[in-house]
């Protein structure tokens, strides 16, 4: 015996909607890490920078961007700027990087002034042409 009739269905999908709609408009009342590239978890050929993209304008002051290579020592990266409205980026400024695991540590601050921290990891993986 199903829960779910042919009357209650309209109803859970609208909670269901409903749901869903409370959550964005919570990521957009709070400061959250919206997406990223490279992605979390993702496998890359090659990177040249990060860009973080938040639910709101990262606040001057408390901006940073960390990138650990597979042995936990700092990569080198530029100078953290703006490059759109809610987009922070880094530059990599190292000349070559080996493949493995890489962490992005990042920080910043919202509307509120509170600061948020966060990580995630993806794998470098340079593509060797056939010769």
């Amino acid at each position: 015996m199903s829960c779910l009739n042919r009357q209650s269905l309209p109803i859970a999908l609208r909670g269901i909607s409903s749901a869903a709609s409370d959550v964005y408009k919570w990521q957009m009342m709070h400061f959250a890490l919206a997406s990223s590239t490279p992605e979390a978890k993702a496998t890359i050929g090659e990177l040249h920078a990060i860009q973080l993209t938040f639910t709101q304008v990262p606040k001057e002051g408390g901006r940073l961007i960390r990138l650990a290579d597979p042995q936990g020592g700092q990569v080198e990266l530029g100078a953290v700027h703006m490059d759109a409205e809610r987009v922070m980026a880094a530059q990599i400024e190292a000349e070559s990087l080996a493949d493995g695991t890489y962490t992005v540590n990042w920080r910043g601050a919202g509307d509120d002034g509170h600061f948020i921290t966060g990580e995630y990891t993806f794998t470098l993986q340079a593509v060797v042409a056939d010769r």
